[in-house]
């Protein structure tokens, strides 16, 4: 999640950048407090989908309906995005599976020894890759789906000018 401090001018919020955020798909809301004809998704405070934007006022919605809501009501604004989701999501899991099955299959799998033969204590490095790398591929993509699923929270907390 990015959180990123906006000062509002006098007692709303700055129009261009509410107008930047609605303009994207999964924009959500959260209120100051509890709005009574809506359900929000999470916690009484939101978040709620925006669907709309006028001066000075915000059309949030949930399953149910629309209310509209004052920007001096509003806590913080947030966006989703998929694509950093998914970068979030597969780059981490993908290292971390590979760094993992390339132990296991290099220090841990046991290997034979012939009964008339010296055993080969050498580390078997280009098995180990191939496993990791195979494996680590298959954490990347699972990763990003899931990454890609839930998104990247891009949220703007609205402050008074004063703070």
């Amino acid at each position: 999640m990015t959180t990123v401090r906006v000062q509002s001018a006098g007692d709303a919020a700055p129009e261009p950048l509410i107008d930047d955020v609605v303009a994207q798909p999964r924009a959500y809301a959260r209120v100051t407090s509890p709005l009574p004809p809506l359900r929000p998704v999470a916690t009484s405070r939101g978040p709620y989908l925006i669907v709309g934007h006028e001066p000075g006022w915000l059309t949030l919605s949930d399953q149910r309906g629309t209310t509209r809501v004052p920007l001096t009501q509003i806590d913080s604004l947030s966006t989703y995005g998929r694509v950093r989701g998914a970068i979030e999501g597969a780059v981490p899991t993908g290292v971390v599976v590979f760094g993992l099955m390339f132990a296991i299959r290099a220090f841990l799998t046991p290997r034979g020894c012939a009964v008339d033969a010296p055993c080969d204590r050498s580390v078997p490095v280009g098995e180990a890759l191939k496993v990791g790398a195979l494996f680590g591929a298959i954490g990347a993509f699972i990763g990003g789906a899931a990454g890609a699923a839930v998104g990247h929270e891009t949220r703007y907390e609205l402050v008074p000018a004063d703070q």
